[in-house]
């Protein structure tokens, strides 16, 4: 009786991902780890290799909205245009699985993030406002307080390619961005960085440190620490990491690592909660290389068969 107790108070924690990918598993099952009596759910499209204790729901029975918004969604990026898409659509179909299944707070991130809180206790720090950013920018980790707050940003995000005068804040963006030739453009986070501006008061920021602790944006960002081989220098105490401030060394922990881009590759040894030896990042650095250098050269059906590979070989 008890048991169930805390797990009707615990607080969801929602993933939203399309495809079988290797870091996906980590990300589970540190979820789980650190929660042991949230549910630990994935809306997804195409997963097929999850952990036992996900709750999985298919993500087309959430995506009516979704689909409205690709109608007037306009590509203005040098990235992958399905994969923009979706970090916009992820928004939608998070809107419409919290109405359907009636739930009003959750806690909501990306597929490679490791969480190393107990987060229902974490998300105290949060209660006053409606839902969390990082870096002003971000829905990588976003504790969503108030439901009907997506209800508004999904309206926003609609609105910013259907209506003419709005439109123009992202038309300007892509008309003077100064990497044309590189990756990069419009992306949900510039979207999202205009909400923050019009709903500062609302909105929370997972970056700063309090009471000693933060959230870490994305291990290869500085967020004022010191780095080291390109990624912020972490250590392991008790299965905890912790950053070192750059300006005192002052040890900070990190209630998470966000292992974005080519970082993935770190999932696998941090979500073990121990630091990596020399010969794990030989590794890393190995993959990482080839991901950077050699994946563009893949065609879709080549990608697919890497990454069941890296599946089955526990990458």
């Amino acid at each position: 009786m008890l048991t169930q107790y805390f797990i009707n108070m615990a607080i969801p924690i929602i993933f939203i991902h399309k495809g079988d990918s290797f870091y996906l598993k980590y990300a589970l099952e540190n979820a789980r780890k650190f929660n042991p009596n949230s549910r630990i759910i994935l809306v997804g499209d195409n997963v097929t290799q999850y952990p036992s204790f996900v709750e999985y729901y298919d993500l087309k029975n959430y995506d009516k909205s979704a689909l409205e918004f690709k109608k007037v969604y306009k590509h203005m990026s040098n990235n992958n245009e399905e994969i923009e898409r979706f970090c916009f659509e992820r928004w939608f179909i998070l809107n419409e699985f919290l109405k359907k299944n009636k739930i009003k707070k959750c806690l909501t991130l990306d597929s490679d993030v490791l969480i190393f809180v107990n987060v229902t206790n974490d998300s105290k720090k949060f209660n006053k406002f409606k839902f969390t950013l990082a870096n002003h920018s971000s829905g990588e980790f976003m504790f969503v307080n108030d439901y009907k707050e997506i209800n508004k940003l999904t309206r926003f995000l609609f609105n910013l390619y259907s209506n003419k005068k709005m439109f123009m804040i992202l038309d300007n963006f892509w008309k003077n961005y100064p990497f044309k030739t590189s990756f990069g453009g419009v992306n949900d986070m510039t979207a999202l960085s205009e909400y923050y501006k019009q709903n500062k008061k609302k909105i929370g920021e997972i970056s700063k440190i309090i009471n000693g602790e933060t959230y870490d944006t994305q291990i290869n960002a500085s967020q004022g620490m010191i780095m080291e081989n390109n990624t912020k220098k972490i250590i392991f105490e008790n299965g905890i990491p912790f950053g070192f401030l750059k300006k005192n060394n002052k040890k900070i922990k990190l209630c998470c690592l966000h292992c974005a881009g080519p970082t993935k590759f770190y999932m696998k040894y941090y979500s073990k909660g121990r630091n990596i030896n020399f010969l794990e990042k030989l590794k890393i650095n190995f993959l990482m290389n080839f991901r950077d250098n050699y994946s563009q050269l893949l065609n879709n059906k080549q990608r697919i068969f890497l990454k069941k590979v890296l599946i089955k070989f526990g990458f």
